[in-house]
């Protein structure tokens, strides 16, 4: 029985050396912009667009003047599997915001808000929580 355990854990373990690439997401290592992204205010939402130059990894966030994030509106890489809002197989994006925090409520200050894109950006873990 632990003969046969060790031998379908082998296996899988050598499949997923070999398929490991496979499932990864593809991205293209540039990490620069076409187009500088631009926020413009259309009928109470705010339009966030700009251009890559390359399918990467994106993220936008809304700061407030201490540059804590208030709201958190996407993060993903471009290309086929982009996630919602972003649009799919797209180097032009542009993202609606409500104006509102990532709890739902109008934040004081709007003027002195920040809209981050930011690209190129890798998760790593940071603590348990």
């Amino acid at each position: 029985m632990l003969k046969r355990l060790l031998l379908v854990s082998f296996f899988f373990y050598t499949v997923g050396l070999f398929a490991n690439d496979e499932f990864k997401i593809k991205r293209e290592d540039v990490f620069t912009f076409k187009t500088e992204p631009k926020v413009i205010d259309e009928n109470g939402v705010a339009k966030i667009s700009f251009e890559t130059n390359a399918f990467c990894d994106v993220t936008i966030v809304i700061e407030d003047e201490t540059g804590k994030i208030i709201r958190h509106l996407v993060s993903g890489v471009l290309g086929d599997n982009a996630p919602e809002p972003f649009q799919p197989k797209s180097k032009s994006q542009v993202i609606a915001w409500d104006y509102k925090d990532d709890a739902g409520i109008y934040p004081k200050g709007m003027d002195k808000l920040n809209v981050r894109v930011s690209l190129g950006l890798k998760p790593q873990f940071e603590k348990t929580l």
